[in-house]
């Protein structure tokens, strides 16, 4: 399925990632920096979201989920077709856990 994401920095910038989940082939906006981290990932088995906790193994080219963490780990709100995906945060981690950091589901 290709999908054509909409993301937006938290800090600033957005555009239209397209992925295509069944080749893991990502092309459009920050394409390159989500390749390099999700090869990076897809090596160690999982993605992690370093302030939330949030946490999914498996490879972030074809699974919604993990492609989700990651993302949300590198500063992006994260749409609709990936938010459906995401795992539950790790228990007890909010906002106020967070400081100034803001948690992007």
């Amino acid at each position: 399925m290709i999908l054509e994401l909409h993301l937006k920095r938290t800090s600033g910038g957005e555009g239209v990632l397209v992925w295509d989940t069944e080749t893991g082939e990502l092309a459009g906006f920050e394409a390159e920096a989500i390749t390099k981290k999700a090869e990076a990932d897809r090596k160690r088995g999982f993605s992690q979201n370093s302030i939330t906790g949030l946490y999914a193994e498996g490879d972030p080219f074809h699974d919604p989920a993990v492609m989700g963490v990651l993302l949300s780990d590198l500063a992006f709100t994260l749409p609709e077709q990936i938010l459906k995906y995401m795992p539950e945060p790790e228990p007890g981690i909010d906002e106020k856990d967070c400081g100034d950091v803001k948690i992007i589901y």
